[in-house]
């Protein structure tokens, strides 16, 4: 079994449709690799909930999502703005529309509001604190912004985020079981 995540030579992406007429991509050229979607560049993921496989509510959520090899991190260590500079450089990129229903939208704001208001609050209390000499709102602030911070990391624990992408295709994970089992199977894998 090839662990190649894009396809071999021998192997090329055959568009199965074209949009004709500047019309949407076709969901055809969307693929299960296991646990992950395959995206072949210029495709759009199916209008239902990447959580539970539900009709879409509302538009999709459209998102530029970025990547880069994990070898490249290795560049924070002589400085983050050399780092910065080279990953801005080589990073890939996908376009992709994410679908959720009413209920896992209503969670996703939920989550990004929480994030919001223990980072803003949280800053704020801490500098209010400050400012008043009070430990006490110093440290109820600083507790607040952790709350946001791990807010943050629960909501995107609940997003799709790239593994790979390259010219041809992107690899995603997040989706869960339902919305992966409406999926062909990647033939290239």
């Amino acid at each position: 079994m090839s662990q190649h995540p894009n396809p071999t030579p021998q192997h090329p992406v055959a568009p199965m449709n074209t949009p004709q007429g500047g019309g949407q991509a076709p969901t055809a050229w969307v693929f299960r690799a296991g646990p992950q979607i395959v995206l072949v560049q210029g495709g759009n993921l199916p209008e239902r909930c990447v959580k539970c496989n539900q009709p879409l509510h509302g538009k999709p959520i459209n998102k530029t999502m970025y990547w880069h090899d994990p070898m490249w991190y290795l560049l924070i260590l002589p400085g983050l703005l050399i780092y910065a500079i080279v990953a801005i450089c080589i990073r890939k990129k996908v376009r992709v529309g994410i679908s959720l229903c009413q209920q896992h939208k209503q969670q996703r704001l939920i989550w990004t509001l929480l994030t919001c208001l223990g980072l803003i609050g949280g800053v704020f209390l801490a500098a209010a604190g400050g400012v008043m000499e009070s430990a006490a709102i110093a440290i109820l602030g600083g507790a607040l912004f952790l709350f946001g911070l791990v807010a943050a990391v629960v909501a995107s624990s609940g997003a799709l985020r790239p593994t790979f992408i390259d010219d041809r295709v992107a690899r995603l994970k997040g989706a869960k079981e339902p919305f992966l089992e409406s999926l062909p199977d990647w033939p290239y894998s």
